[in-house]
Formats: C-alpha cells, structure tokens, sequence
C-alpha cells in the first residue's frame, strides 16, 4: 500500500474522531505542533524512519513527546507505532491538516513567480481562487523561482493556471499546429 493511502487511512481516522468527540480545534493544534516538529527536526524524521530502534524504545519517546497532547492525537501516532507505521506520521500529518482544510472550506494554492508578488497580486489572485472554487478562504503560498521568465502560475485544487511567458509561447505553438 502508498504511503499516501496508508497516511491517508489514519488521518480520516483522526479527524473523524475528533469531529465526533467535538475535539477538532485540540487535535489540530496537535497536528500543526506535529507538522512543526517534523519539519524542523531532522533528528526527529530519522527517529520515526529508523529501522534499527526497537518498538518498545520508540514508543517510550513518542509517549513522551505526546505527553501535553490530546488523547486522541496521542492514540492514533501510538496505533501507528504499534502498527510499525510510524514513519508515515509525517505524510499523516499533512493529510489531517488537508482535511482540516477542506472541512473549513479553506483552498490551499501555491503561486509561484520570478519575483515576489505585490499585495495587490496577492488579493486578485486570492478572489480569483475563491470565485473558481467556492471556497471561503484562500491558504497561498509563494514560490519565488528565478526560472519563471515573466508571469506567474496558481496551483490549486489539481488544476495548474499557467500565466507565464513560457505558458503563452506553448499555447501559440500548439494553436499554430492544430492550423
């Protein structure tokens, strides 16, 4: 099974739970403390990959690190220790924390750019997002890629928006092509 699928199993697991016990806003800040430590702890990502510590010694750590955390957020890693699968926390996370998103009706969109966008840019690209997919909140995030020649491009919802140059010249290519 993928990564994904699995990581996917035990964040619906979680979020579900949570909806039903009325402990959402608890378990995301779990989840976001989660997302946190993973991604600035490198110690920590080889400590859930391991595979040369013992079970035992993993789930004495994780008890720890989970201590101030709901019971929840807490079983569900400790279900994943004992199932062998907790190097998948990380993958888990970001699924809960899509969910999460999802629930609220929030859009999670990349834009990236040459160079980085004016607020203005921001804001119209934000309405945009919102007018195409309904949602009620726009989550953005900026890549600066010095590679992009002009324009920009917006990721969101499995569908790319390609307003670069480069995007252009492939469209008149195609167009000329088909003529």
């Amino acid at each position: 099974m993928s990564e994904i699928r699995i990581a996917s199993r035990y964040a619906k697991s979680l979020f579900d739970s949570a909806v039903a016990q009325s402990a959402l806003d608890a378990v995301v800040s779990d989840v976001l403390a989660l997302s946190q430590i993973t991604e600035e702890s490198r110690e920590f990502q080889l400590f859930l990959q391991s595979p040369l510590l013992k079970q035992d010694v993993k789930k004495q750590a994780l008890e720890k690190i989970l201590a101030n955390m709901h019971q929840l957020t807490r079983d569900s890693i400790l279900l994943m220790n004992s199932k062998k699968r907790e190097m998948f926390v990380p993958a888990m996370v970001q699924a809960f924390l899509t969910l999460n998103n999802r629930h609220q009706g929030i859009t999670e969109a990349v834009v990236t750019s040459a160079i980085a966008l004016t607020a203005q840019a921001v804001s119209e690209i934000e309405s945009f997002i919102i007018k195409q997919s309904g949602a009620k909140k726009v989550q953005l995030t900026q890549v600066v890629n010095p590679q992009v020649v002009g324009g920009f491009t917006v990721e969101f919802e499995g569908r790319l928006l390609d307003k670069t140059v480069a995007g252009h010249i492939r469209t008149l290519k195609k167009e000329l092509q088909l003529a």
